[in-house]
């Protein structure tokens, strides 16, 4: 079974852990709009300033995707979802040269 995943934040982190402990053979793939692994956003503004090293944003450890077989892709936000079809479109990775 392949089960999609939209999102990199909580929800989506909960729902790829309980996945992986019910099931360790189904592929997860899993689609972020943002470009960097699962961070929490209230030390921004301490890690901003420098008080709050970077490392301490992110809320798994580095290999936690591997760990788990998650695919994950980031920088692909999700454009159109058809739950008929069963079908999710994501957009294209912006470019480099953007800044976007």
């Amino acid at each position: 079974m392949q089960i999609v995943i939209i999102g990199n934040g909580p929800a989506a982190i909960a729902a790829a852990e309980t996945l992986r402990q019910q099931d360790r053979a189904c592929g997860i793939v899993m689609l972020s709009r943002e470009n960097v692994p699962f961070y929490s956003p209230c030390p921004l503004a301490e890690y901003v300033e420098g008080s709050v090293p970077k490392e301490r944003l992110f809320l798994r450890d580095p290999d936690f995707y591997a760990r788990n077989a998650i695919d994950i892709r980031y920088g692909r936000p999700v454009t159109r979802i058809d739950p008929q079809a069963r079908q999710v479109w994501a957009g294209a990775r912006p470019s480099p040269t953007t800044g976007c």
